[in-house]
C-alpha cells in the first residue's frame, strides 16, 4: 500500500515523523518529501504525482497554511488534498486543535489564517476528522483511524507487520532444540536474489551428490562382487547369513535418510522465505486486500513450523 503523508513541514516535523514511523511497521510504501531525494521536477506537480500514485492520503493540519502556488492561490497542502479527492483517493484526515502548545510563529495570521480556517472547515464539513490537542493524542488518533479504516475492508493490519513476521520466524527457528543443517540467518536481512543465490548452492550440492551416490552404489556393486567370488557364495547366500542393516555393502540408503530431508527442507524455506518477500514486496507497492492478508499469514505459519518442528538427522 502506497501511503501519501500531507501536511506543511517546518511546523509538523514531529508530527511527521512520528507518521512515517507508525506506517514503517507496516508493509507499506510512504509517499512523503522527506524520502524523496533531489529531482530536476517542479515540487508542485511531484507532490500531485506522488498523490495520484497513492493508496491512502493522510492529512495532517497544524495551524499553518503553507506555502501558496501563485498559479492557483491555494498552498500545496490544500492542492494535495484536492488532488487525492479528485482522483478519489481514500482520505484520512487529523486536525490540530487550539490546546496544541505549539510556538506563536508557527500559527497564521491575516489572509493566511483566513485560507486556513476555511481549509479546515471544508475538511471537517466533508470528513469524520481525528481531533488532537497533543502528540500522544495525536498518535492514538493515528492508530485509531488507520485501523478503523482496515477494518471497514476487513483487513486485520497486524498480520501485515513484517517485523512481527519476521521476528516470531526467528523465535519459531530458535527453539527448535534439534539444530536442523538449515543455512538461514535469521538474524541478518537478506535479499531475494541472496536466497536465490542459497537455493542454486544446495541444488548444486544435490547434484554433487548424485554424482557421488552413483559412484557409490558402483563401487559397492563392485565389493560385492569381489567378495562373493572370494567366500564363493551367490548374493542370495549372503544375505541370508548377513542381517540387511548389517551389511555394509546393501545398506547405503543411510544417505537417503540423512542427507536429502536436510537439503529438501532448506530448499523449502528458501522458497517460503522468497513468496513471503514476494507478498512483502506486493503489500509495499499495491492495495491491500484480505487475500494477501491471508497469503501471508499462511506462508507465515508454515515457515514457522517448518523451521520450529524440523529434525536434522545425523
Amino acid at each position: 500500500m502506497k501511503i501519501f503523508i500531507s501536511s506543511t513541514y517546518i511546523d509538523l516535523i514531529d508530527l511527521r515523523k512520528i507518521t512515517f514511523d507508525y506506517f514503517n511497521e507496516f508493509a507499506s510504501s510512504i509517499q512523503t518529501m522527506e524520502v524523496w531525494g533531489a529531482s530536476n521536477e517542479n515540487p508542485l506537480e511531484r507532490c500531485l504525482k506522488k498523490v495520484r500514485e497513492s493508496d491512502l492520503y493522510i492529512g495532517i493540519i497544524g495551524h499553518r497554511y503553507g506555502y501558496v502556488a501563485p498559479q492557483y492561490n491555494k498552498s500545496i497542502t490544500e492542492l494535495e488534498y484536492l488532488e487525492a479527492k479528485r482522483h478519489n483517493i481514500d482520505r484520512l484526515i487529523l486536525i490540530m486543535d487550539d490546546n496544541y502548545q505549539i510556538a506563536s510563529k508557527f500559527v497564521d495570521k491575516g489572509e493566511s489564517a483566513s485560507k486556513l480556517d476555511e481549509f479546515r472547515t471544508n475538511l471537517m464539513n466533508e470528513h469524520f476528522v481525528s481531533l488532537f490537542s497533543d502528540k500522544q493524542i495525536f498518535s492514538k488518533g493515528l492508530n485509531n483511524s488507520f485501523r478503523n479504516y482496515l477494518i471497514d475492508k476487513n483487513i486485520d493490519v497486524d498480520k501485515l507487520n513484517f517485523k512481527t513476521i519476521w521476528d516470531e520466524i526467528s523465535e519459531a527457528f530458535d527453539s527448535n532444540k534439534n539444530y536442523p543443517d538449515f543455512k538461514l540467518d535469521w538474524k541478518k536481512p537478506s535479499t531475494s536474489m541472496e536466497n536465490l543465490n542459497e537455493i542454486e548452492s544446495v541444488l548444486e550440492g544435490l547434484e554433487d551428490f548424485h554424482k557421488y551416490i552413483s559412484e557409490s552404489y558402483e563401487n559397492m556393486n563392485s565389493d560385492l562382487i569381489s567378495v562373493l567370488k572370494e567366500f564363493s557364495e551367490t548374493e542370495d547366500e549372503l544375505n541370508e547369513r548377513i542381517f540387511y542393516k548389517e551389511n555394509p555393502f546393501l545398506y547405503r540408503d543411510w544417505e537417503m535418510v540423512t542427507f536429502f530431508p536436510n537439503r529438501t527442507n532448506t530448499l523449502r524455506m528458501h522458497l517460503m522465505v522468497l513468496k513471503l518477500k514476494a507478498l512483502e514486496q506486493q503489500a509495499l507497492t499495491e492495495p491491500w486486500s484480505s487475500k494477501l492478508v491471508t497469503e501471508i499469514s499462511s506462508i507465515k505459519e508454515q515457515l514457522k513450523t517448518l523451521v520450529r518442528d524440523t529434525a536434522y538427522i545425523d
